[in-house]
């Protein structure tokens, strides 16, 4: 019909003209006119999906694996892929107002991206349950072993006096140096500890936290994801050594007096940074 000829203009009426007419979309017209594939002729094998486009330097693991790290490392939630993507592809910074007395080769009150850190501390408020119940719980079993010592009319008797002071000076050293702050920029976590080896993790939090020798601290996160950090105490916090998700990507940091000086990834990848007076580069 679309190759007959109109009596009244001589030319052909079109197929747009009769799918119009006849309500039948143009991609079904066209569609009819294609060949009945042979079966009995081979069909050449299927190809995998491939990503379509410029091909990267990145596979989609990694890519993948790079995203989840900084999601994980973000204080924020609900992050947008523009916010995600910015900061996957430039070396950031931010600005914190409560650290402007703390001094930073970027300046006073900020920080980097790269700038994890763990520091052993002391907290009395937390090792007597101030935010959770099992924070205290050297606390609470003191508390009561004292008061069922001493719980007696009278004077008291010599053995139970030396007895309670022995276990509040067991209560006093619990209370030293019994958390840990894991310091991000715009986070900070705080682990106490709950016996030995044992570290309750921050409310809402599913990391956990091993400290081995040297206060050298281990982080694994509910995603698979694992933070190394260096020896630390109360005067110079352990930075971040190592990076590794759940995939096997792995970031390694490098330190030079203290100043972080190459981020390097197990995908080819190398980031320098440059110190010179009042000069920062990477």
């Amino acid at each position: 019909m679309a190759q007959a000829t109109s009596p009244a203009s001589g030319q052909h009426y079109g197929v747009r003209r009769v799918c119009q007419a006849w309500d039948v979309p143009r991609s079904s017209f066209y569609a009819a006119r294609q060949p009945t594939p042979d079966s009995t002729l081979p069909r050449p094998p299927a190809r995998p999906p491939t990503r379509r486009g410029p091909k990267s330097a990145v596979s989609d693991a990694a890519l993948l694996a790079a995203i989840r790290q900084d999601l994980t490392l973000s204080p924020s939630t609900g992050e947008g892929h523009r916010k995600v993507w910015a900061r996957l592809r430039a070396f950031q910074r931010s600005y914190d107002s409560g650290r402007t007395g703390v001094g930073s080769v970027l300046g006073p009150g900020w920080r980097h991206g790269f700038d994890l850190s763990a520091v052993p501390d002391s907290d009395g408020f937390e090792g007597m349950a101030a935010t959770s119940p099992r924070n205290g719980i050297f606390s609470i079993a003191a508390i009561f072993v004292m008061l069922d010592l001493l719980n007696t009319s009278g004077s008291q008797p010599l053995d139970r006096l030396v007895i309670s002071t022995l276990i509040a000076q067991f209560w006093m050293e619990q209370l030293t140096g019994n958390v840990f702050r894991i310091s991000r920029p715009g986070a900070i976590e705080t682990f106490v500890r709950t016996g030995t080896a044992r570290w309750s993790e921050p409310a809402g939090s599913s990391s956990t936290l091993t400290v081995g020798t040297g206060n050298a601290c281990n982080l694994a996160t509910g995603d698979g994801e694992v933070l190394q950090l260096g020896t630390a105490s109360a005067g110079q916090p352990g930075s971040v050594t190592s990076w590794t998700s759940a995939a096997g990507a792995r970031v390694d940091f490098n330190y030079a007096d203290g100043n972080l000086t190459t981020v390097t990834s197990n995908l080819g990848c190398t980031l320098t940074l440059a110190y010179r007076p009042w000069v920062f580069s990477c």
